[in-house]
Parts: structure tokens; C-alpha cells; sequence
């Protein structure tokens, strides 16, 4: 279901109308339904207001930058607008993101130096991101060389670490130096969902089909 407002209407009688929708959306979804809200840049703040007020700011899933146009539209002395942006809802938490089909530009990075019999792997980033106390122990290498811990710490807990090297999934480079943490490309069931849509995906109706039960809203 698409419901059109018409983005000519002033500020003040576009922002009744929209709320007026977004009311009776609310109240049509099932619980696990949600809402997809399509805006340029124009109405998409006053209109985040709005839907954190009836939807809950609780029930904000994310927002989302599609790149719509390629094309520079050439004005003089502005920013050349290139996406929408699409404000994401969830009636309730039943609500559940589907994951998108894997694609082989997605399975591109990993491969299998080593054999291993669960098949292809890439490397994971094995240091935290943020600084993390209880995860700041050091590594001793088949070599008996010490790995000291990243600055932030590891991305793992010790006990992690030592059931994943038993499991064969941490491994150490030639020169034991660094530690290796592998991603099994038979462990992913699909491509999670990013906050920046290129128009390939649009194109081909890949990405729409996460909108199960829910409602979208364009300007």
C-alpha cells in the first residue's frame, strides 16, 4: 500500500495531512508490521518528530539513504541533492528484518588458503572498538611469543578465544604476530540490511523485498 502526499501543500497543512496518515497507519498495522517513510530533505526532521511521537522512539528501526540519482543537476551555489531518505518504524518488537539475498560481489572476499574443511573464510577485525577493561589480555602464539593486546582490547573474551581455537576458527599469521579470526561464508544465511542503498538494488527489487506487512510513505 503507497499513500502519496503531495509535497506542494505549505509547511503547516502538509505536516496535518502527513499526520493524519500516519495515524491511521498506526492504527491499521499488525503488530509486526511496520513503516517505511520515503522524504527528501525538505519535511524528513519535522516528520521523524512527528513519528517518534505516535509510533514511539522506542519503535525507530533505523533510517536509511537511498541514492536516487546519479546525475549532478548542475545548480550554481547549491548541494546537488542524490538521495531520499527513508525513516524506518516498527509497530512493535514482533516486527523482524529480513535478510537480503548474498550476492557474488558479496562472497568475493572469502576464500580458503588453508583447506579448512568448513570451506571458504575471510578475516574479521579482532580489535574492539571501544575501549574495553576485561578484554585486555595478551596472546601466547604456537611460537611462545607474546601478542599483545590491541589498545582498545580484543573483540572476544579469553574463554572465547580459547573454545574458538580449539574449534579451529582462530588461527595465527606465518611470522606469529597477529591473530586471525575467520568468518565462514557457509555461516551466512543472507546480507544483513546497510543504512546506504545504492540504486542497483532498487533497480532490480532486490531490497523491497523487506517490506512484508508494513506501509510506505512518499513524498
Amino acid at each position: 500500500m503507497i499513500s502519496l502526499i503531495n509535497d506542494k501543500f505549505n509547511h503547516a497543512s502538509w505536516l496535518t495531512f502527513f499526520k493524519n496518515r500516519i495515524d491511521i497507519a498506526h492504527e491499521l498495522l499488525s503488530r509486526d508490521g511496520s513503516l517505511w517513510v520515503v522524504l527528501d530533505n525538505s519535511e524528513i526532521y519535522y516528520a521523524k518528530v512527528l513519528l517518534d511521537q505516535i509510533f514511539g522512539r522506542e519503535n525507530f528501526v533505523s533510517d536509511v539513504i537511498w541514492i536516487n540519482n546519479r546525475q549532478s543537476k548542475g545548480y550554481s551555489n547549491e548541494i546537488s541533492l542524490h538521495h531520499n531518505i527513508i525513516l524506518i518504524y516498527q509497530k512493535s518488537d514482533a516486527f523482524k528484518l529480513n535478510l537480503l539475498p548474498r550476492t557474488k560481489e558479496n562472497n568475493k572476499n572469502y576464500k580458503n588458503p588453508d583447506n579448512d574443511p568448513k570451506g571458504p573464510w575471510r578475516a574479521s577485525d579482532v580489535r574492539n572498538s571501544a575501549w574495553r577493561p576485561n578484554l585486555q589480555y595478551d596472546i601466547t602464539a604456537p611460537d611462545g611469543s607474546i601478542i599483545k593486546h590491541p589498545e582498545n582490547g580484543w573483540r572476544f573474551s579469553k574463554e572465547t578465544f580459547e573454545k574458538e581455537l580449539h574449534e579451529g576458527k582462530i588461527k595465527f599469521s606465518d611470522d606469529n604476530k597477529r591473530v586471525i579470526r575467520k568468518i565462514y561464508l557457509s555461516d551466512q544465511k543472507g546480507r544483513v540490511v546497510e543504512s546506504v542503498w545504492p540504486t542497483t538494488d532498487l533497480a532490480n527489487c532486490t531490497t523491497f523485498k523487506l517490506i512484508i506487512n508494513g506501509l510506505v510513505v512518499h513524498s
